[in-house]
C-alpha cells in the first residue's frame, strides 16, 4: 500500500472517530446541559416555572432537542400550561449559501392547556408577550435566531367550568417561514404562515396569510380564515354566570382578518349558523347582574364606533334555528320561542360610515310558539341627523294555548283554544318613534272541561264571564277581537295610548271591523 493511501486512511480513520467521538460521547454531557439549561430558563421566565425531562446538544448539526418540556404557571401549577414531548432547534443550512446565520424550531404534539383560573391570573399580571419570558428564555439556550417555526400535531385546550366540555383544538399544525426579514415599508407582510386544526372534535379550521413578526412595537399581520362545521354544543359552558343558554348547532364562516400597529380589521363576509337552539335566560337571581350587563353593552356600543379595530360582518345567515326567551323569575316559568327560524342579517358594521352607505338589513322567518309563523324584516341607518331605523313585524295565527305558562305567570287565566296574530310596524327618526301595534284574537275558549275539575266555583264563573265578555266584543262578521294602539315618544321613553286599546275593541266589535295585516298608509314608510 502505498503511502499516501495509508496517510488518507488514517485521516478518514481518525475523521470518523471525532464525528463518533462528537455525536456519542457529547451524550455524556445530557444531564449537565439539562440542568444548566433548565436554570437558565427558569431565570428568565416571570410568573413561571419550566421543568426540563431531557436535553441533547449535537455539535455536528449544531442542534438542540429538548424533551419532555414542562411549563407551570406559579400560581397555580396543575394542570401545566404547556407540555412540550420534543422541541428540535437547529442551524437552518441553506440559509448559509446567502450568508444568514438563522435558525430553526419544530415543536412536536404540544399540548398547551388553559383553565379559567389561570386566565384570570393572566389578566391581572397585565404584562406584555415580551416581557413574560418567554422570548428570553428561548434566547438563553439557543443563540440563532428563528427563521422558520413549524408545530406539528399539536393541541390547544380551554377549560371554562366543566371539565367534560373544554374548548379543544387537535391536530393543530403551524409553519410559519422567513421570519427575520427586517426592512418592508408598513402593511407590507414577508413572512408566509400557515395553520389549520380540529375545532370541538368534528369542525375544522385554517388561517392562511403573511407576518411580519419583527414589526415595531408589536407583530403585524394579514390572513384569511375559515371554519368549517365546528359544532357550538359544548360553548354552553362558557361562563357560568352568563344569561345565554346555547344547546346545539354548527358554525361555518370565511373572511379576513388584519392587525398591526396602525391597522386592525375584522372582515366576516359570512357567518353561518345551522340547527343552533339559543335561550336568553332571566331569574330572579341575576337580576342585578343583566342590569349591570345591559349597561356595559350600552357602553361598548358607544365606544365601538371609537374602536381602533374596524369591524364587519357582510352576512349572518341562521337556518332551522330556534331562538327562545326564558323567565324563571315567575311562578310558573314561560318560554317564548321562535322555532324553524331563519334569520339573515346584512351589511353590519362598527363604523357608521360604512353603514350610511350602504344601511344594515335584518330578515326573520320562522314559526312562532310552535304553531304560528313569525316574520320580521328591519333596516337601520345610524348617525345624527341620518338615523333611521323601520321595522315591520308580523305574527299571524299563533295558538293561543301556548301562552297559558305566560298568562298564569301575570294572573291571567288559561285558555283551552283560539288563536293570535300581531302585527306592527315602527319608524324611529332622530330618537323619535312612530308606530303601531295591532292584537287579533280568533275563536277564543276559556273553559276545558277536562282541565277545569279541580278549579273553584269562582275561578269557574270568572273565565265563563270573561269568555261571554271576549265573545260578546267579537266582530259579528270576521269573528275576531281586535285591539290597536299607536306607539310614539322616544327611544327611551315609549308611550302607548291605553284609550286607543279599549276604543279600537269597541270600534272594531259595532262599527267597523279592522283587517288583518299591516296598515297600507304606514307600510310604505319602513318598507325600505
Amino acid at each position: 500500500m502505498r503511502r499516501f493511501e495509508r496517510i488518507g486512511l488514517l485521516l478518514a480513520a481518525a475523521l470518523m472517530a471525532v464525528i463518533l467521538t462528537l455525536e456519542y460521547g457529547s451524550r455524556f454531557g445530557d444531564e449537565p446541559l439539562r440542568r444548566r439549561l433548565e436554570a437558565k430558563m427558569n431565570a428568565q421566565m416571570r410568573g413561571y416555572t419550566v421543568q426540563l425531562g431531557h436535553a441533547h446538544g449535537g455539535p455536528l448539526r449544531l442542534s438542540l432537542t429538548l424533551r419532555d418540556l414542562v411549563i407551570r404557571q406559579q400560581a397555580h401549577p396543575e394542570p401545566p400550561l404547556a407540555r412540550i414531548p420534543r422541541l428540535y432547534m437547529s442551524v437552518q443550512w441553506h440559509a448559509l449559501f446567502a450568508r444568514h446565520l438563522v435558525g430553526d424550531a419544530l415543536f412536536d404534539h404540544p399540548q398547551l392547556h388553559l383553565n379559567v383560573d389561570q386566565l384570570h391570573e393572566e389578566k391581572m399580571k397585565q404584562l406584555k408577550l415580551g416581557e413574560r419570558g418567554w422570548q428570553a428564555a428561548l434566547q438563553s439556550i439557543y443563540p440563532l435566531k428563528f427563521d422558520t417555526m413549524q408545530v406539528s400535531d399539536g393541541s390547544l385546550v380551554y377549560v371554562d367550568g366543566d371539565l367534560a366540555r373544554p374548548f379543544e383544538i387537535t391536530h393543530w399544525n403551524l409553519v410559519a417561514t422567513n421570519i427575520r426579514n427586517l426592512t418592508f415599508p408598513d402593511r407590507t407582510y414577508p413572512s408566509p404562515f400557515h395553520t389549520e386544526g380540529r375545532v370541538l372534535g368534528s369542525g375544522y379550521a385554517v388561517v392562511d396569510g403573511n407576518a411580519n413578526f419583527l414589526a415595531d412595537p408589536i407583530p403585524a399581520w394579514r390572513a384569511k380564515f375559515r371554519l368549517a362545521k365546528v359544532p357550538l354544543g359544548n360553548l354552553q359552558q362558557f361562563g357560568a354566570s352568563s344569561p345565554y343558554e346555547l344547546r346545539s348547532g354548527v358554525l361555518s364562516s370565511h373572511g379576513d382578518l388584519e392587525y398591526g400597529p396602525r391597522f386592525k380589521q375584522i372582515d366576516v363576509v359570512e357567518l353561518l349558523l345551522e340547527g343552533v337552539r339559543l335561550d336568553y335566560v332571566h331569574a330572579a337571581s341575576t337580576e342585578a347582574i343583566e342590569h349591570l350587563r345591559r349597561q356595559q353593552v350600552v357602553e361598548a356600543a358607544k365606544e365601538a364606533e371609537t374602536s381602533e379595530v374596524d369591524m364587519r360582518l357582510d352576512r349572518l345567515l341562521l337556518t332551522d334555528g330556534q331562538v327562545g326567551f326564558v323567565n324563571r323569575a315567575t311562578k310558573p316559568p314561560y318560554r317564548l320561542f321562535v322555532d324553524r327560524a331563519n334569520f339573515e342579517v346584512l351589511n353590519m358594521s362598527n363604523r357608521i360610515a360604512s353603514l350610511r352607505a350602504k344601511g344594515a338589513v335584518v330578515r326573520l322567518r320562522g314559526r312562532f310558539m310552535g304553531g304560528g309563523t313569525a316574520k320580521l324584516d328591519a333596516t337601520f341607518r345610524p348617525g345624527t341627523p341620518e338615523a333611521d331605523l323601520g321595522a315591520e313585524v308580523a305574527i299571524e295565527n299563533a295558538r293561543l294555548p301556548a301562552f297559558n305558562d305566560l298568562l298564569l305567570a301575570y294572573k291571567r287565566p288559561d285558555v283551552a283554544g283560539g288563536t293570535v296574530s300581531v302585527y306592527s310596524q315602527i319608524e324611529v327618526k332622530q330618537s323619535r318613534i312612530h308606530g303601531y301595534v295591532k292584537a287579533m284574537f280568533d275563536d277564543i275558549k276559556l273553559d276545558d272541561p277536562r282541565k277545569d275539575r279541580n278549579k273553584s266555583f269562582g275561578a269557574k264563573l270568572k273565565e265563563r264571564v270573561i269568555g261571554g265578555l271576549a265573545e260578546m266584543l267579537e266582530n259579528k262578521k270576521s269573528d275576531t277581537l281586535v285591539t290597536r294602539a299607536e306607539i310614539t315618544g322616544t327611544l327611551s321613553s315609549p308611550q302607548v295610548n291605553a284609550g286607543q286599546i279599549y276604543s279600537s275593541i269597541l270600534r272594531n266589535a259595532f262599527w267597523k271591523a279592522i283587517k288583518p295585516g299591516f296598515d297600507s298608509a304606514a307600510r310604505g314608510s319602513t318598507g325600505r
